[in-house]
């Protein structure tokens, strides 16, 4: 099948590009002028450029699609109107644009996020029917983005809800591992805290069945098993580091603290921050539990990376490639 990735530079989109070429299907991009190309293999695919929050989409890359996966999205913002406009109008209109060419059996699979889902109780695990309460602005524009499509007609929608996301390419994870490596990991609040975790290849796979599969239409989590706790994190990257590793936990309060401080502080030179207050909170949440038993059930996704396993892979290759 022809597919189009959207953010294929990125760390989910690249190894997407690489999981479908494993199986057999052709494989076109759309990333921006500036973007960075070192993680796809431009010589089996075939890239087009353009800017999606600018409706800068060539017609000749959607041509002929079966397949599109969209996983570009900002991820800081300075306010709500700039992520509606790039996370939820520019989705809505790649959508549309798609209809317009898609043949009867297309998919279009849009690449979300358990933010907006929102966390869950301590002792809880959220599933696709559980009520949405996302906690930050990203959050939100994951959400109306979801509820924008589904009232969208055209082509058949998976949507998939990712909980954090580990593995090679990653720079969001680096510090984590860096830390590791020096002996230390910090837990936010509570070691006891869960949180659901995948690896990106069996992210990757799982998007592929859902959107290969007829019952993969529909909203998903994908997980790589049960919620882990921080410290069971915390020993992951232990062994992954092969040294002993010392559990620092920050309270709640220092946090928020923190969060606040570096929100004034990118204020000040004129940048938007990563984390933020609205981040801290997401931080200190009663949990980040999910489960992606539906996804079972539809398409028989079974995930194969376990956290040891997923850590220690991710952690020689930073060390392969001169990141740590």
């Amino acid at each position: 099948m022809l597919a189009l990735v959207t953010g294929a530079n990125g760390f989910v989109g690249s190894h997407l590009v690489d999981r479908l070429l494993e199986e057999g299907h052709r494989v076109r991009v759309l990333v921006r002028r500036t973007s960075d190309l070192r993680f796809l293999p431009l010589e089996r695919i075939e890239v087009h450029r353009g800017e999606l929050a600018r409706g800068e989409i060539p017609p000749e890359a959607l041509r002929d699609v079966e397949l599109l996966f969209h996983t570009a999205a900002l991820l800081k913002a300075p306010d709500w109107a700039t992520f509606v406009r790039v996370n939820v109008d520019a989705t809505v209109e790649l959508h549309r644009l798609f209809l317009r060419s898609a043949p009867w059996h297309a998919r279009f699979i849009f690449v979300s996020s358990q933010a907006a889902a929102g966390p869950s109780d301590a002792d809880g695990i959220v599933d696709e029917k559980s009520p949405a309460h996302p906690q930050t602005l990203y959050g939100r524009s994951k959400l109306e983005a979801e509820r924008r499509l589904a009232e969208e007609d055209g082509p058949a929608l998976t949507v998939i809800r990712p909980p954090a996301v580990y593995g090679p390419r990653d720079r969001a994870s680096l510090p984590l591992f860096r830390l590791a490596r020096w002996g230390w990991a910090f837990c936010m609040g509570s070691p006891d805290r869960r949180v659901s975790m995948v690896h990106v290849d069996d992210l990757s796979r799982g998007m592929l069945a859902a959107a290969t599969h007829p019952d993969g239409v529909g909203t998903f989590f994908l997980t790589d098993g049960p919620p882990h706790r921080w410290r069971d994190i915390a020993a992951a990257l232990a062994v992954a580091a092969d040294r002993r590793v010392r559990i620092v936990t920050l309270p709640d309060a220092a946090v928020h603290l923190a969060g606040a401080a570096n929100e004034w502080a990118h204020r000040v030179v004129g940048r938007t921050p990563l984390f933020n207050r609205e981040k801290a909170r997401d931080f200190t949440a009663s949990g980040w539990a999910c489960s992606s038993a539906a996804a079972t059930a539809a398409f028989h996704y079974q995930p194969r990376i376990p956290l040891d396993e997923g850590m220690k892979r991710t952690m020689d290759w930073y060390r392969s490639t001169g990141w740590l």
